[in-house]
């Protein structure tokens, strides 16, 4: 619950929401698995670092639980780290999923203190190649529909859509088609939102209108998105020309001081 309250904090959330999105952690052992999938992430990539010659030195922090960002920043101080690079596990472009993330690197360096190493966050990923190939590594060539799961928040607030509950309960309508194939690509890896809400949920709903549905693996430590990491290190360290194909959303590499506001910021920019 400590987690909960505040990955929420100053968001609202009703404390009866709180305690049945724990209820879904109760099926995994109480356990998120975001750790353990992090840590496998980061055997990989360390792998393929050394593979290439490469022998930088890997921190994880988190944003909300142990290990906490402020205290990978803090030993890589004492560690005598100079300035750093941050892949965060998040490919799209949107407040919380890039600039709050640049947002709480630079508090945890303000919480460390003036000896932080400078950390500029490598660009979002979803449009790299190595993202794309993984992902379709994962699922193969069907046809798709785009719909969104895990809505969060207040009762009365808007959520993107078609959330995937009504898009099952909807498609026997449709189609003939009996079977589903359904790949989260807005998560890399298998935990909770994922194991609950697809694995969980979902299945059940799609069991009800006579559907079978076989979730996809997501990238987690495929050999291609691993090797994309390496490949974003690159391109900000030599300065190489971000690897995306050209209709699939912008080519920057730093983000603009204005990119991916949150929406009271921009809000206040836009009366101002």
């Amino acid at each position: 619950m400590p987690f909960f309250e505040k990955v929420t904090r100053g968001k609202n959330v009703p404390r009866e929401r709180l305690t049945e999105v724990a209820e879904h952690y109760d099926h995994f052992g109480g356990a998120g698995l975001i750790n353990q999938r992090n840590r496998e992430l980061i055997a990989a990539l360390s792998a393929e670092l050394l593979e290439h010659g490469c022998r930088l030195p890997i921190y994880w922090g988190n944003r909300n639980g142990n290990p906490l960002l402020p205290d990978a920043i803090r030993q890589m101080r004492d560690d005598g780290v100079q300035r750093a690079l941050a892949f965060v596990t998040s490919a799209f472009s949107s407040y919380s999923g890039c600039r709050q993330y640049r947002e709480n690197i630079e508090r945890g360096r303000f919480e460390v203190g003036l000896t932080a190493a400078p950390v500029a966050k490598l660009r979002p990923f979803y449009n790299h190649p190595g993202f794309i190939e993984a992902v379709a590594d994962r699922v193969g060539g069907l046809p798709w529909s785009l719909v969104y799961q895990s809505r969060s928040g207040l009762p009365g607030q808007p959520w993107l859509e078609p959330d995937i509950a009504d898009w099952l309960r909807e498609f026997p309508r449709q189609s003939e088609r009996t079977h589903v194939v359904v790949i989260p690509i807005g998560f890399i890896s298998d935990h909770v939102e994922v194991l609950f809400d697809l694995d969980h949920e979902a299945t059940a709903i799609a069991e009800t209108y006579g559907l079978q549905l076989i979730r996809a693996g997501t990238v987690g430590k495929h050999p291609r998105f691993v090797r994309m990491i390496r490949e974003l290190m690159t391109e900000r360290i030599e300065g190489l020309p971000p690897q995306s194909p050209g209709s699939l959303g912008p080519n920057l590499d730093v983000c603009p001081e204005t990119c991916c506001l949150s929406a009271r910021r921009a809000r206040s920019i836009a009366a101002t």
